[in-house]
Order: C-alpha cells, then sequence, then structure tokens
C-alpha cells in the first residue's frame, strides 16, 4: 500500500497517527463529544487546528484515529480507540452521516464532487490506468512482502474493512440487511410489475427495518446487494 503513496501523503498519514494518540491523552473527552457531534465539528469546538498547528483534514482525521484507534503502520505503535464498542462505533457513525448528508442540499453536495474533479483531486487527478497500475503495484508489494492490511487473517482484514469504512461516513451492510434485501426482491408487493424488483420501494423498506427511516440506503445500493447475489450464483453454476 506504502508504495502507491507520495511522500506527502505517508507524512500526513503519520502525522494524523500520531496527532490521534496525542489528542487521547490530552482530550480524552471528544470520546463523550463524539457522541453529539461530527469529527469536523469537534475540530472545531476543541480549537484543534489552532492548538497543534495542523491543516482540518489531518485533524479531522486524526480525531477519527482518537475515537476508533489505529492499528499500527507506518512506523506509529498500535493503539486502542477511545471507544471500543464496535456496535457503538457503527451507530454513531449511523447517526453522524444521516445528519452531515441532510445539512448537505443537492447543490452543494453537486458543487463538492464538481471541484474535486475540476481540480483533479484525489482520483480525479488520474488516468484510469494510472489508477489502476497504482491500485495494483500497492497491492503487490503489500502482497508478496506480507505488510499492511496483508499481515492480517482474512477475520482481521474483515474487521479492519468495516472500520475503515465507518471511519469515512459508510453504513457497511449488515448480515441481516442483506438476507432483507432478497427476500424482499421476491415479494409481489415490492415488483415492477414484469420488469422485476422495485429498488425504490425495497430501499424505502430497508430504510424503516434497519435505519429508523433515514435514507441511507438506495436504489443503487440495493442492486448492488441484488447483483452480487446474481454474480455468486452465475459462478457457482460455472463451478
Amino acid at each position: 500500500m506504502a508504495s502507491s503513496l507520495s511522500a506527502k501523503q505517508i507524512k500526513s498519514m503519520k502525522q494524523e497517527a500520531c496527532l490521534g494518540g496525542t489528542l487521547q491523552v490530552d482530550m480524552p473527552e471528544i470520546a463523550e463529544d463524539y457522541l453529539k457531534y461530527s469529527a469536523p465539528q469537534i475540530v472545531e469546538n476543541r480549537g484543534v487546528c489552532k492548538k497543534y498547528s495542523v491543516g482540518a483534514v489531518i485533524a479531522e482525521n486524526a480525531v477519527r484515529l482518537a475515537i476508533r484507534g489505529h492499528e499500527g503502520a507506518l512506523g506509529i505503535p498500535p493503539y486502542k480507540g477511545l471507544i471500543t464498542n464496535a456496535e457503538e462505533l457503527r451507530r454513531l457513525a449511523r447517526e453522524h452521516q444521516a445528519r452531515n448528508f441532510k445539512s448537505l442540499t443537492h447543490e452543494q453536495r453537486y458543487a463538492n464532487g464538481r471541484i474535486a474533479y475540476e481540480k483533479g483531486l484525489g482520483v480525479h487527478g488520474f488516468t484510469e490506468k494510472q489508477r489502476f497500475e497504482a491500485s495494483q503495484r500497492g497491492g503487490i508489494a503489500a502482497r508478496d512482502g506480507n505488510f499492511g492490511f496483508h499481515a492480517f487473517n482474512e477475520q482481521k482484514r474483515k474487521e479492519i474493512s468495516r472500520n475503515a469504512l465507518i471511519a469515512q461516513g459508510y453504513v457497511p451492510w449488515e448480515p441481516e440487511a442483506e438476507a432483507r434485501v432478497l427476500e424482499l426482491a421476491q415479494d409481489p408487493a415490492y415488483q415492477c410489475g414484469n420488469k422485476g424488483p422495485s429498488y425504490e420501494r425495497i430501499a424505502k423498506q430497508i430504510n424503516l427495518e434497519f435505519h429508523n427511516g433515514q435514507r441511507v440506503r438506495t436504489r443503487h445500493s440495493i442492486n448492488h446487494i441484488l447483483f452480487k447475489k446474481t454474480k455468486r450464483e452465475n459462478k457457482l453454476k460455472e463451478d
């Protein structure tokens, strides 16, 4: 993984991990803050940027690491998070995501994506070939060297991936919710005539049952779950 990152990115990641540990000592009360506020709000309320002379992105990522913990990488020793209950972290992530989503208008979300595209930020700065080659180089190096993500067993890798999604504000799928999607896809009440399952209706029902009515799942995420099922079935047939 490290081989696909620039020296500047690695430096920032180290700074975030170090600051996360520092915040645990200096401001352990941010664990209580996180019950009500998102990482950007905590950074602003606590004046983290000014106190530690860092930018907003580094400060926000450091707060997230302080909350969930650091697995240990890039020479920075691992440390446990201020909140260790995985279910609690998932619940808080869902709440933060819902609040953040509601606070942005459609125009703001579109504008943010457009700015990233026009300035070539993140993946928008690479061609498709460059993105593939960078990912491939990093993955091969990590796999062959048995370091980073590949140093862990399968169960630990799943846990790390899940925590990473949560830290980014995403809501990972629970097995029960996926099973419910497959069940609803067979229910006549959730069909679009002869066209097949109604992704919109299924998404709405899943949000009601698993996300307190918040618009967490969309027709696209429902489509993804059903596509995975079809892909698995086709693979079984081929085998």
